[in-house]
């Protein structure tokens, strides 16, 4: 919900959710990277999803990048790297072996089942150290949604803080994703439910 929120105060718009913009498929690539093909265990499979996340954050932010990210330019190019991400997971899971095929098939439909208190550990400690960072941008975040000039003129480095927000929602997704698998829509209504 908070990598939701931060997602759509950076776009101005309120369907850019991490699953909508690609960055929960690419988390989940990255996961599914590690269970199909190098066969690791929880601890690879979190980092997996990290990489995958982060990369393809990196990946939408260079092809919407031009004389700054508009958010319109985000959400166009994050929905079409999501359909390639898509692609390749469907690709993935067509080509594993049965019982690889069997268990990255579960863990995309996304569900609590199975989880363990390895998983609360790690999902409680990432969250200790990201959820005050972002809330620290808190302030950059809510004078860029005035829009990029105001926001300069108010002192804030907004390609950085912008770049900095794209990273901490994008690990906030990829912990999610890893302790529940890719849940659609939830960064996408907790926002406006919140509101």
């Amino acid at each position: 919900g908070l990598a939701g929120a931060v997602f759509q105060s950076l776009t101005r718009n309120p369907l850019a959710s991490p699953d909508i913009i690609g960055f929960t498929t690419g988390a989940a690539t990255g996961a599914l990277i590690q269970i199909i093909v190098l066969g690791g265990g929880m601890a690879a499979v979190a980092g997996g999803a990290l990489a995958g996340g982060l990369l393809t954050s990196l990946v939408v932010y260079l092809l919407a990048f031009r004389d700054g990210v508009q958010g319109y330019r985000l959400i166009l190019v994050g929905i079409a790297v999501n359909g390639g991400l898509v692609a390749t997971n469907i690709y993935l899971i067509a080509r594993a072996e049965f019982a690889d095929a069997h268990v990255a098939a579960t863990w995309m439909t996304g569900n609590l089942n199975g989880r363990g208190w390895g998983h609360v550990n790690l999902l409680v400690s990432t969250l200790l150290v990201l959820v005050p960072v972002t809330l620290a941008f808190g302030r950059r975040l809510k004078l860029m949604e005035l829009g990029d000039e105001l926001a300069t003129a108010l002192g804030v480095r907004v390609e950085s803080s912008r770049l900095w927000l794209m990273l901490l929602g994008v690990a906030l997704t990829a912990v999610a994703t890893v302790a529940s698998g890719p849940i659609p829509f939830v960064a996408l209504a907790a926002p406006q439910l919140a509101r």
